[in-house]
């Protein structure tokens, strides 16, 4: 095992198998992140109620992927590659918000609009500070930020465009993975 320029080399030959990982100091941490939240059974940092199986699936797909772009090497007696998942929600894994009682702006038989409250001190989802995800109550699920539609308020600075932000879900999309425990 060797640890060079933030990379981790694996490699030995055991049975006339040759296993190999090279993955980065932050594939590392995702591995750590996923094992310790499947043998948890659960997201860590999200407590309680704030626990739905839409999360749960959302984040650990997030932290798989995410983790999978950190390895460059891997072999052992399967293969030489791991599981690529297609078509799953990727929800923020770290930093998310739960609001009790939004704002509702409007309500139909289609969408529901909450006014959006922004905790990344800046509108721009490109800028690396923007990581902060906002779940909504809404009776008895909780609706993660990643399937509403955010719509940027109006004005020049930041603080302006949070005042009149606004996000609509689909009601189409209130489903038994994102109901509340």
């Amino acid at each position: 095992m060797n640890y060079n320029d933030g990379s981790y080399n694996i490699s030995y030959c055991h049975r006339n198998t040759y296993y190999a990982l090279q993955i980065s100091k932050n594939g590392v941490r995702y591995l750590y992140t996923l094992i310790m939240n499947i043998i948890k059974g659960q997201i860590g940092g999200m407590y309680g109620k704030y626990r739905t199986s839409g999360h749960y699936d959302g984040i650990m797909y997030t932290l798989y992927t995410d983790m999978l772009k950190e390895i460059t090497q891997i072999s052992d007696d399967i293969g030489t590659s791991l599981l690529a998942i297609q078509n799953g929600l990727k929800l923020r894994a770290f930093d998310r918000y739960s609001v009790e009682n939004p704002t509702i702006l409007a309500e139909d038989a289609t969408f529901i609009t909450f006014h959006h409250i922004e905790n990344n001190g800046t509108d721009d989802i490109s800028c690396n500070q923007y990581n902060y995800s906002t779940d909504y109550i809404y009776k008895d699920y909780l609706l993660p930020q990643e399937i509403g539609i955010i719509t940027k308020g109006k004005g020049d600075s930041v603080q302006e465009r949070m005042k009149s932000a606004t996000i609509r879900f689909e009601k189409s999309c209130i489903e038994d993975k994102w109901k509340l425990k």
